[in-house]
């Protein structure tokens, strides 16, 4: 049987003991204390890093957003300055006579000008004008850019020429041109009407 030292009393072994039970403590104590907390707070620390970064998105989205709507709103000014601001069909007559006024201008002969029918949409009504005469090809083509011109709400849907007898170097010819006058529906507001839309 070994003996134990001299100098190793009972006390050595109780301060051993109780130092065991406070390591042990300590060690249960951050398990059940520390550990988590740490654990929180690397949580914590991960979420505002997330955070963070959907904030700078949502900072570049929104200036996306209002670069968009600054380029829309852009568009709409530059749709509203090449739309013409249509005249209500009732001046259907004024129009008349200011397109045989310009065919004549360029030369042409006009033996019939006339509305045709018309049709309404929403944002404007389309009245067929047929206008029928004389003139030589150059005329004709003078008078067709004079609309593109000088009236906007104006279109070309047909034209049609026959030669007629006359000078070879610029003969005379007929002809007969399908026009479109866009103008303003009957309870339309005033200023420009919104462009159409396609079918």
């Amino acid at each position: 049987m070994r003996h134990m030292p001299r100098n190793f009393s009972g006390w050595s072994i109780s301060y051993l003991m109780t130092g065991a039970v406070c390591l042990g403590m300590t060690a249960a104590s951050w398990m059940v204390a520390v550990g988590p907390a740490l654990q929180q707070q690397r949580t914590r620390a991960a979420q505002v890093q997330e955070l963070s970064r959907e904030r700078h998105k949502a900072g570049t989205l929104r200036a996306a957003l209002a670069a968009v709507r600054g380029e829309i709103a852009q568009l709409e000014k530059t749709m509203q300055k090449l739309q013409p601001s249509l005249d209500p069909a009732t001046l259907v007559n004024t129009h008349v006579a200011r397109i045989t006024a310009a065919a004549n201008e360029c030369g042409l002969s006009v033996e019939e000008l006339q509305p045709g029918k018309s049709t309404d949409t929403p944002y404007y009504k389309a009245v067929e004008l047929k206008i029928a005469g004389v003139g030589t090809y150059p005329q004709v083509t003078r008078f067709l850019h004079r609309v593109h011109e000088d009236f906007a709400d104006v279109g070309v849907r047909s034209m049609e020429l026959t030669a007629a007898a006359g000078n070879a170097l610029a003969p005379p010819a007929n002809f007969r041109l399908g026009l479109i006058w866009f103008a303003a529906p009957a309870d339309a507001p005033q200023g420009p009407a919104p462009l159409a839309k396609d079918e």
